[in-house]
């Protein structure tokens, strides 16, 4: 989960020559009103590194941060990589609408060479598998095979698409990923469709895949890797209703060990001297039988408590996180 901890934290081996120089003067910055002085780059104050140029599409406007860092945002047609990927290197315009996208990228090129990115002062495309982090909006691309997710491919759709090291969502009063029609939803007759008019199902899938693997795997058969998340409330009543059939079981057998223990005392009655010994032993094994029966069902209760019991430390439904 943690970074690399072989990383430096400042190097300046990726350097030109030319800027490799001016760090080496120590150029210094009057930062604090207290006078303080500070080597470029701390204190957020600018510093040497590698100036990465963003390879301009001729339909993209561009706003960076200029020598001091390496962050874009671009507004431009759809262009997950290279001049003629996505539907702007296609020329795709969808009811004359054209294709558009807003991308904010930080690292441009960051995952080149190894994560030493590319070279200083060279000319770079984006990329979502080697750029840093990434926020991609467009009106009209194909998220799932341009950024390599799993499962089907959906195409000419509308998107929001990240891609980082780590992705974090901090809701402080809650978290809400639904799919299908908002509430109260205006637009069409049936309701809102897609960004070019097509219909949308009523409850399309929401996909976690750790991995990032939608297959199957093999074992004494095949076993798909993405399965259906279990509803706790259902899997409640699941268990509620095995604890009964376990319950009717446990007194079955308490039945059966009652009639057996009467089979086997009539049986020491018939057949002398047998008779003290089998009733004895008869007696013996009922009690003891019946004894575990009565630990079984207490563990039974035990068990349907700990595990059905909304609210509880060991229930198997979350109170806090909801699917459908």
């Amino acid at each position: 989960m943690s970074g690399d901890r072989k990383t430096r934290r400042f190097s300046i081996e990726g350097l030109r020559e030319e800027r490799r120089q001016r760090h080496s003067a120590s150029y210094q910055y009057d930062t604090l009103a207290s006078g303080v002085t500070v080597r470029g780059g701390s204190l957020n104050t600018p510093m040497q590194n590698k100036i990465v140029n963003y390879d301009r599409a001729m339909n993209e406007t561009i706003i960076d941060n200029g020598l001091q860092g390496n962050a874009f945002i671009v507004l431009g047609g759809d262009r997950p990589h290279g001049v003629g990927s996505g539907e702007g290197g296609a020329g795709t315009s969808i009811h004359s609408k054209g294709n558009n996208r807003i991308e904010l990228t930080v690292g441009l090129g960051s995952r080149a060479n190894d994560g030493h990115g590319p070279e200083d002062d060279a000319i770079v495309s984006p990329h979502p598998h080697a750029d840093a982090a990434k926020l991609y909006l467009s009106d009209t691309t194909r998220a799932d095979e341009n950024f390599g997710f799993c499962g089907d491919v959906r195409t000419f759709q509308s998107t929001i698409t990240g891609l980082a090291d780590t992705v974090n969502f901090f809701g402080i009063n809650g978290i809400k990923f639904a799919t299908g029609q908002p509430n109260n939803a205006r637009f069409g007759s049936e309701g809102v469709g897609t960004a070019h008019g097509a219909d949308v199902e009523a409850a399309p899938k929401i996909i976690l895949a750790a991995g990032n693997h939608c297959g199957v795997y093999e074992m004494n058969r095949n076993v798909n890797v993405l399965q259906p998340i279990t509803k706790g409330e259902n899997m409640i009543a699941c268990v509620e209703e095995l604890s009964q059939i376990l319950d009717l079981l446990i007194g079955a057998l308490e039945r059966q060990a009652m009639i057996d223990n009467i089979c086997f005392s009539a049986l020491g009655i018939a057949i002398p001297p047998a008779s003290a010994a089998v009733a004895g032993r008869s007696y013996e094994s009922w009690a003891s039988y019946i004894t575990s029966m009565g630990q079984l069902r207490t563990n039974l209760a035990t068990w349907q408590t700990n595990y059905c019991t909304l609210g509880g430390a060991l229930c198997i439904a979350s109170p806090n996180v909801f699917s459908s």
